[in-house]
């Protein structure tokens, strides 16, 4: 790309030079630069020499790297939230609706996560929230969307599966948020309610999907 950018620039198919790209450092890790430069051209538009700088953005690049993570993924959990699940859900509908495959939308709540709240403390409630994210992580594919969409409800996006698949996932979920975790020295149950839509049947919509299965 930087390489294309500067092609442009001497080629007169751009009026500047200014490039963002990593350069590795000589300990061999690397880095985010700023490239900017301006050619001198001599009165037949032939490229003399060129001049500019190199300025080190690394740390503003992770700044902003660290700011979109937070905008959409959740603090307690570090899942996708929201508004990232239905972007994901969007794209992965126009994918279905090309490839004439279904698409599967879970989401599940925990029925006793404010009894949890209310006695033993937020603390203890979010690390029962980063305990479900991480049997979620661990119960389905990779290829499959995690989010927390609400304070006690997850939503999980399964792309492509087999009719005999959706029934499985969903028990494996179920199964997993049931077996009884240790919270601050505490042994705590947690069940789950979970709601299921498939497009195309149910709904046609990222919006009425979720809906859907949260109905």
């Amino acid at each position: 790309l930087t390489l294309s950018l500067l092609d442009n620039y001497l080629n007169g198919r751009s009026s500047s030079f200014c490039s963002e790209h990593r350069l590795r450092t000589k300990r061999g890790n690397y880095i985010w630069v700023l490239d900017k430069g301006k050619i001198l051209w001599d009165k037949t538009g032939k490229p003399i020499r060129m001049s500019g700088s190199v300025t080190d953005i690394h740390e503003r690049k992770l700044q902003v790297d660290v700011m979109e993570h937070q905008t959409l993924h959740d603090l307690v959990t570090d899942l996708p939230n929201r508004a990232l699940f239905m972007d994901r859900l969007q794209q992965a509908l126009l994918v279905a609706q090309r490839d004439k495959q279904p698409l599967i939308v879970l989401v599940t709540n925990l029925n006793r996560f404010r009894e949890i709240n209310d006695t033993l403390g937020q603390d203890t409630g979010n690390l029962a929230l980063s305990e479900v994210a991480i049997r979620l992580r661990a119960t389905l594919r990779l290829s499959d969307t995690i989010a927390r969409s609400g304070g006690d409800e997850f939503a999980i996006l399964l792309r492509s599966p087999e009719k005999t698949e959706i029934d499985t996932a969903a028990r494996r979920v179920l199964k997993a948020l049931a077996a009884p975790m240790v919270l601050n020295g505490n042994s705590v149950s947690i069940s789950a309610s979970m709601g299921i839509a498939i497009f195309p049947q149910h709904a046609q919509t990222a919006d009425e999907l979720l809906q859907r299965a949260s109905v």
